[in-house]
């Protein structure tokens, strides 16, 4: 089964774009924060993808954007309109 996976084209082992570690490890922190009590679980989460866009926007959104595309095989170009999810998280 894990063979199966592996080989699987669709598989993604590793985010490979810059800051992959930063956003790694804004996440943990905030999980933790939740782990202790001291955030909710929303609250961790929110606080998170917060974070995720200030890396994002630190590094260039269009250019994190291509390099993720790219990563996985697709074509770095975007010739689909563009995701609404970014207008619903607040900085």
């Amino acid at each position: 089964m894990l063979r199966t996976s592996l080989d699987s084209p669709a598989v993604s082992l590793d985010l490979r774009i810059p800051g992959a570690f930063r956003y790694g490890d804004s996440l943990e922190a905030e999980v933790a924060k939740a782990l202790k009590g001291e955030l909710t679980v929303k609250e961790a989460l929110d606080s998170a993808a917060r974070k995720w866009e200030v890396i994002t926007d630190e590094l260039g959104r269009d250019k994190q954007l291509a390099i993720y595309r790219s990563s996985m095989g697709l074509s770095a170009e975007i010739t689909e309109p563009k995701p609404p999810w970014r207008e619903v998280i607040k900085h």
